[in-house]
């Protein structure tokens, strides 16, 4: 649907002009229940049982993100062009950088598996899985070619909090923490879980 500048709109403050003055915003309406809410228990129930089903119902809740940032992101680069300029960066060797919040690391209980107490503290890692997959396929950005960053002070401690909870005796590092996996042990944000969704999106070849 096409808006003129001069169209009026309803609104809470009454019939209102298009605002053209201001910076370009996409935005979309989601339903948080088929997006990442639940996705802690959903992911308890996969890493402990190995479950295929439930693994398929957190892809089609990542992938329902993923078709609605599309709906906000795509008219928002037609009005503004905004790939250009991160295509130009990446051609003189820079990264496309995605920076979570991971203030509170502890989205995977060591214990549980299941939502930890950093769960409502963090960017949730599904939203972050379907906004990559979003530059891959729409923008044509490679995986490669980005990368996931954040320097909050307690993912140290918290990685070493985790080592001293690994039965498995091997140590687990920050990254290791984000990813929430290490070896056959489970705690931390859960980026492996994103890594392998998007790898399952990726078109054959």
């Amino acid at each position: 649907m096409s808006f003129s500048r001069d169209m009026l709109v309803s609104s809470s403050i009454g019939k209102r002009k298009i605002d053209s003055a201001g910076s370009p915003v996409g935005a979309v309406r989601m339903d948080v229940s088929e997006s990442y809410a639940g996705i802690g228990g959903l992911l308890q129930e996969y890493i402990n049982k190995s479950d295929e089903v439930v693994w398929e119902k957190m892809k089609a809740k990542i992938d329902y993100t993923y078709e609605n940032l599309d709906q906000a992101l795509t008219p928002l680069e037609t009005e503004t062009g905004f790939s250009r300029e991160i295509k130009s960066r990446i051609g003189k060797g820079q990264k496309l950088l995605f920076k979570p919040n991971l203030v509170n690391i502890h989205n995977i209980d060591p214990g549980t598996r299941g939502p930890g107490m950093g769960s409502t503290a963090c960017t949730e890692w599904p939203f972050v899985a379907a906004l990559m997959r979003w530059f891959h396929d729409k923008v044509g950005i490679s995986y490669h070619q980005m990368a996931l960053g954040e320097a909050a002070t307690t993912m140290p401690l918290a990685a070493s909090m985790f080592s001293t909870l690994n039965p498995e005796g091997k140590a687990v590092t920050t990254e290791a923490a984000i990813e929430g996996k290490c070896g056959g042990f489970y705690g931390g944000w859960g980026f492996y879980f994103a890594r392998k969704y998007l790898s399952e999106s990726l078109e054959p070849g």
